[in-house]
């Protein structure tokens, strides 16, 4: 079944690829902030990831992002003000609607929403998000990108961090922030 999901993940990018206008690959650091609605305990930790952009209008327009990385907790804190120092790095990957506003020759802003998904070996999150980028062109196909992400969790628990467990009830809203910087190739 894994294997299966990531051909049909590899067919649709090949074929956006083959029918985008415009597209974009390149990689992002994500540093993110969990925060527990339900009872105060927040986790820091970053994303990296290898993510891309197809648009199906030569200037921008509607299209599709995607992008597979990792997701690296670095600390927990609990509302007693324990600290947990995480250890597990879990597979995140993503897939969402864009919107690219080209505002000027050398500068776009773009507009996202789309669903994200962090993983060991099942699904342990499972979140909804939007994202907002304003990306500079810095040569002919080269950009520098960077913006915030913002979303929330739709179902699943996050997992073990050392010897505590990090929101593990299922369905605890979770909270999600996250500036990001990147670097994309432009075709």
């Amino acid at each position: 079944m894994k294997k299966a999901c990531i051909l049909i993940l590899v067919a649709v990018i090949a074929i956006m690829n083959l029918s985008a206008a415009k597209g974009e690959i390149g990689g992002t650091l994500y540093p993110e902030v969990f925060i527990s609605t339900s009872d105060g305990s927040t986790i820091l930790g970053a994303v990296v990831m290898a993510e891309g952009a197809n648009y199906f209008g030569a200037d921008g327009g509607f299209g599709i992002e995607y992008g597979i990385g990792g997701w690296f907790p670095l600390a927990q804190f609990a509302p007693d003000g324990n600290e947990f120092i995480g250890s597990a790095a879990l597979l995140t990957g993503k897939v969402g609607l864009a919107y690219d506003f080209p505002i000027g020759e050398s500068f776009d802003l773009a507009l996202s929403l789309g669903l994200k998904v962090r993983t060991i070996l099942i699904v342990n999150l499972f979140d909804i998000y939007g994202t907002v980028t304003a990306s500079f062109d810095v040569g002919e196909n080269v950009a520098v990108k960077t913006g915030i992400t913002a979303g929330g969790a739709i179902f699943g628990t996050m997992p073990e961090i050392g010897d505590q467990s990090a929101f593990t009830t299922e369905g605890v809203p979770i909270v999600v922030v996250a500036p990001f910087v990147g670097v994309s190739f432009v075709y």
